[in-house]
């Protein structure tokens, strides 16, 4: 091989799986973000999220947490691709300013998943955070409490 040519990569070495997330901003444009276990992207608080992968995923739940480790309202399209998925899902209430979420990829029925070809894969559980400042949760309304005599 000559020094011009590229190497030819082996066809039994798959790439690693990557996650990405694309975020629907409100004046119509998209921010790109790599999911990387090392890194914690902050986003823009919004309502519809995509997430793509460059690998097949086959018996994969995707879901979207919160910092309570509890899963968000959302509705959801899987939209598979020969080389990757699309994944878009649609909350039903913003992601909140100044607050961590986690996209978690894991099997959706037994133990495992994988990437269609019978490669298995590991559940993922990749961070990210929202700009903005958090906001103060609202004090409780005041409630008359009278005391009632007893007689």
């Amino acid at each position: 091989m000559d020094a011009g040519t590229p190497p030819v990569p082996d066809a039994g070495l798959l790439p690693p799986l990557t996650l990405d997330l694309e975020v629907a901003l409100p004046d119509g444009g998209i921010e790109r973000h790599a999911l990387l276990a090392l890194e914690t992207p902050v986003v823009t608080p919004a309502t519809s999220l995509t997430v793509t992968s460059n690998r097949r995923l086959r018996n994969a739940r995707i879901r979207l947490m919160d910092e309570g480790d509890r899963a968000l309202s959302s509705d959801d399209v899987l939209d598979e691709e020969p080389a990757g998925l699309r994944y878009h899902i649609t909350l039903l209430s913003p992601l909140e300013p100044g607050h961590t979420y986690a996209l978690r990829v894991d099997p959706q029925s037994g133990a495992t998943l994988d990437d269609g070809a019978g490669h298995e894969l590991p559940d993922q559980r990749l961070e990210f955070r929202t700009s903005g400042e958090r906001q103060r949760p609202k004090p409780p309304t005041a409630t008359s409490h009278r005391r009632r005599r007893r007689e």
